[in-house]
């Protein structure tokens, strides 16, 4: 019975996180606008550029292979001058067993406000199945954060 309860969550969440993806587009997308994240991170006490970066993940956590995988990155600034911008990178590594499967170096100029940035990444069909990481470092300024999500990949 508990073994059904399992299947069953899983596959709800499967549902869930791929209607999540589907609403998804590549690219950025502006979330709020520069006042917003102003207020929200109280970037007038600060004199200088403020990034956030609020949120990276990696949907859905189980696919076929030869699907694909969302991954975002959603971040907040508040730039010194408030029409600025901020310079940085975010590179995307797929590992499989430690190995790099693929990898996506995108030199990218934060803007004002909060913003998502979703990239889709395909997953082969040739494959092995198992459990595989997306590795994601942003670097901005003299600052660097890194967050590692897997998913699982099975054969049809």
């Amino acid at each position: 019975v508990l073994s059904g309860c399992v299947t069953t969550v899983d596959k709800i969440q499967d549902i869930q996180q791929r209607a999540m993806m589907s609403m998804r587009k590549p690219g950025e997308k502006m979330v709020a606008p520069p006042e917003d994240a102003s207020r929200r991170y109280s970037c007038s006490t600060y004199m200088k550029d403020k990034l956030v970066i609020e949120e990276i993940d990696v949907i859905p956590d189980r696919i076929n292979a030869g699907d694909e995988i969302n991954q975002r990155i959603r971040y907040g600034l508040c730039p010194n001058p408030p029409s600025g911008t901020m310079n940085g990178k975010i590179v995307r590594t797929v590992l499989f067993n430690g190995e790099t499967q693929f990898e996506d170096i995108t030199y990218y100029a934060f803007k004002p406000g909060t913003w998502t940035i979703d990239a889709f990444i395909q997953v082969p069909r040739d494959v092995d199945e198992g459990m595989y990481d997306v590795e994601v470092v942003v670097t901005y300024g003299s600052k660097t954060v890194r967050s590692v999500e897997s998913f699982l990949v099975k054969k049809k």
